[in-house]
């Protein structure tokens, strides 16, 4: 049984700057509707490390962005874990699998489309997020790649060692679906460009 103690995190939003700093602060957070957010329609925030959202911000927006932080409040009972529950990992391989079986999805099936189906389909998913390793969409050699690449002994034939990289701040997404979602609190900018 997987341990239910509820943790405190930070999270931030990578918004366009509009110059409509109180509108953002009092109407905030905002939801992703695009029929390419990879997770579905949601609000979307980075994980911990407020140099992913500066990151997602230069990929967007160029230098025309904000960022804003929040807390909020997750637990094993409120938020699907595709970065450390693999129980839910299994869950949502099984499910991509019998979409693949079905024929019905075509070769074109999307991470939202599975996440579609446990969110409407299944009566046990009574989640209010989704929180997900967004593997591959950043390189690894840019000034927010945090990687420890690790040294090797050259007298070793068979070294695989000098291909040994970790990240230690990987991209980490959250989907809230609801705007009151996982306890969502004390939402306010913490950057602006100059």
């Amino acid at each position: 049984m997987i341990n239910n103690v509820a943790k405190v995190k930070t999270i931030y939003q990578t918004l366009q700057n509009r110059g409509n700093y109180k509108e953002v602060e009092k109407d905030g957070p905002f939801p992703c509707l695009h029929n390419r957010a990879w997770l579905g329609p949601g609000y979307y925030f980075w994980e911990k490390w407020q140099s992913n959202a500066h990151w997602w911000g230069e990929q967007i927006y160029g230098e025309n962005y904000i960022i804003c932080e929040a807390e909020c409040t997750i637990t094993n009972d409120n938020c699907y874990d595709l970065v450390g529950n693999t129980d839910h990992l299994d869950e949502f391989e099984n499910i991509y699998n019998a979409m693949v079986d079905n024929g019905r999805y075509g070769h074109d099936i999307k991470v939202a489309d599975v996440i579609d189906i446990l969110r409407n389909q299944m009566k046990s998913f009574n989640y209010e997020a989704i929180k997900s390793p967004s593997h591959g969409a950043r390189r690894y050699n840019n000034q927010y790649s945090f990687n420890i690449k690790f040294k090797y002994d050259s007298q070793v034939k068979d070294n695989m060692s000098n291909k040994q990289r970790l990240e230690v701040r990987p991209l980490i997404q959250i989907c809230i679906f609801k705007k009151s979602g996982l306890g969502l609190r004390d939402f306010h900018i913490i950057y602006i460009p100059e």
